[in-house]
């Protein structure tokens, strides 16, 4: 059995993603440039003032606004649930969402970032060969004392984009090992 530690829910935690992304007092420039490298935009959505894009902006008004630049998430949500894909979403599903997004303050909001498409060789079952998938993959990393262990990955066997959980969204739940 493998126990994690408790610190690793802070990882689990968006708002910690959202902290970084905005930059802390600790963070010297190279921190920062690894953040803007690495992590889309990501804020904890509440009423106030943000920088996007080079101007300031009402953050709930830029939510509006922007709907297909965005992406709404739970701060716990997991596998692709309470995840809310503005160029997914009807205006007023939008509009709704972002109104309880702010009242409840337990949601971030992230600038959606196309995701790349990526071939592999997938199994249909329990046949002995493969075949070649073009997909869009949520890879997901394991550690285990700091050493890389492999990667928990998902994705739709369509190869289509969006919003990927295979409790909700019907994607494919794996583990990708690396070819020797």
């Amino acid at each position: 059995m493998l126990f994690p530690p408790e610190s690793c829910y802070l990882v689990a935690n968006k708002k910690v993603m959202a902290w970084i992304s905005e930059g802390l007092p600790w963070m010297d420039e190279a921190d920062r440039s690894l953040v803007r490298r690495y992590l889309p935009w990501t804020r904890v959505v509440e009423e106030r003032k943000v920088e996007w894009r080079g101007d300031s902006h009402d953050l709930g008004d830029l939510l509006i606004r922007h709907q297909e630049d965005l992406v709404l998430k739970k701060a716990t949500g997991m596998m692709g649930l309470e995840v809310t894909l503005g160029s997914a979403c009807a205006p007023g599903a939008w509009a709704a969402e972002v109104a309880r997004a702010l009242a409840d303050g337990d949601t971030i909001v992230q600038e959606h970032v196309v995701p790349g498409r990526y071939r592999l060789e997938a199994s249909d079952g329990p046949g002995d060969g493969t075949h070649p998938a073009d997909v869009i993959p949520v890879l997901s990393p394991c550690l285990y004392d700091g050493r890389a262990g492999g990667c928990f990955v998902r994705y739709h066997r369509s190869g289509r984009a969006g919003v990927i959980g295979a409790s909700r969204f019907g994607a494919v739940e794996n583990v990708m090992v690396a070819a020797r």
